[in-house]
């Protein structure tokens, strides 16, 4: 969300999708030990999602189910009640691209791979809107969609957007793009360790970071997703 300075987020589309050597003694492939995309890899979605727009309104997945039961692939759409959505996929049986894009009125953050532990994150700031001027007038919007037709017949323009395509954005859309990066320690989850630790030592029963209700929350979405796996597999 945001105030009338700041970006209203629209959109999340996020997956993590790995491609895991199958052994059914495993926890991801095991329905006893909690396995599937869902339980496994799609929480991390679920809670990224969560982070940035609140519980959803309406949910809707499909999944892919495994001769053991567990779901192999499943992809969710979820809407907000400010009208944004979030489309996320989650797999053990195909590698995505293991990022999140997450647009909204001024522009776009790029979470890069890995999105479970990301180092890097893309800003693309589009400049069709300015906070002092306001957005474009009518002549100015036409101006500028004479020029990018001409530009998008040009051959030479097309290899130049090919080689350089951070500059073709900022030339033809005027989106300008900045790369922030704040490698993580190990893993990630020294946070989580040193959270916790935090949390003993002052005495909390809940960290103020990660609250119950924030838990408890994305759960109640899984379990809501997993009625619908449920459904699925028995009307097989």
């Amino acid at each position: 969300g945001a105030d009338g300075q700041g970006m209203l987020v629209q959109d999340v589309m996020a997956d993590v999708a790995s491609d895991v050597e199958f052994d059914p003694a495993s926890r991801v492939f095991s329905a006893e030990l909690g396995g599937g995309a869902l339980l496994q890899k799609g929480v991390y979605l679920l809670s990224l999602t969560s982070m940035i727009l609140g519980p959803p309104t309406r949910i809707k997945s499909l999944s892919v189910f495994a001769e053991s039961g567990i779901d192999e692939s499943t992809g969710i759409v979820m809407e907000y009640s400010k009208g944004a959505l979030a489309t996320l996929w989650c797999s053990v049986r195909a590698r995505g691209h293991r990022r999140a894009i997450v647009s909204g009125t001024h522009g776009q953050i790029i979470i890069h791979d890995p999105i479970i532990c990301p180092s890097t994150l893309t800003l693309r700031l589009y400049g069709s809107y300015n906070r002092r001027q306001g957005p474009p007038t009518k002549t100015e919007t036409r101006l500028k969609a004479q020029i990018l037709r001409h530009a998008k017949s040009s051959l030479l323009v097309r290899k130049l957007r090919e080689r350089f395509p951070r500059l073709g954005d900022r030339l033809l859309y005027g989106i300008r793009s900045s790369r922030l990066c704040a490698p993580p320690i190990g893993e990630g989850l020294h946070y989580q360790v040193a959270e916790v630790n935090r949390c003993l030592r002052a005495g909390q029963l809940e960290s103020h970071v990660m609250p119950l209700n924030e838990s408890l929350s994305i759960v109640a979405t899984m379990d809501l997703i997993r009625a619908e796996q449920k459904a699925a597999t028995n009307g097989l």
